[in-house]
């Protein structure tokens, strides 16, 4: 009976483990840092108050993971904006200098009750 008793403790005890392994880690983004998913796209988020998107995943088994953040950039060069409004990537067409530092794309200068 001691045996028995002993090995299903034994066969409970290794379960927890392989489930702790195998458990996923909650992203939470939103909540943390103020980043928003974008719909239809994994991976990508961007920042409710510039706009600039970003690549953003991690990977976490039991208490140890690895992730990874970096702009998402367009062709030019540059990152990608998302506009809210039209759910859509926007280009920044300009590099900021002097001139240009103050000007924004539309869609960021919009009056809404939304955060921007």
């Amino acid at each position: 009976m001691k045996k028995k008793f002993t090995a299903v403790a034994l066969f409970i005890v290794l379960l927890m483990g392989l489930a702790a392994c195998a458990s996923k880690g909650t992203k939470g983004y939103e909540s943390n840092t103020g980043l928003v998913a974008i719909p239809g796209f994994n991976d990508l988020y961007y920042d409710s108050q510039t706009k600039v998107v970003y690549f953003v995943f991690n990977e976490c088994s039991g208490y140890q993971g690895y992730g990874y953040m970096s702009a998402y950039y367009a062709p030019n060069g540059l990152p990608y904006l998302y506009d809210p409004f039209n759910q859509e990537l926007v280009e920044i067409s300009y590099a900021p200098t002097e001139q240009t530092e103050n000007l924004q794309p539309n869609f960021l200068s919009r009056g809404t009750n939304s955060g921007l």
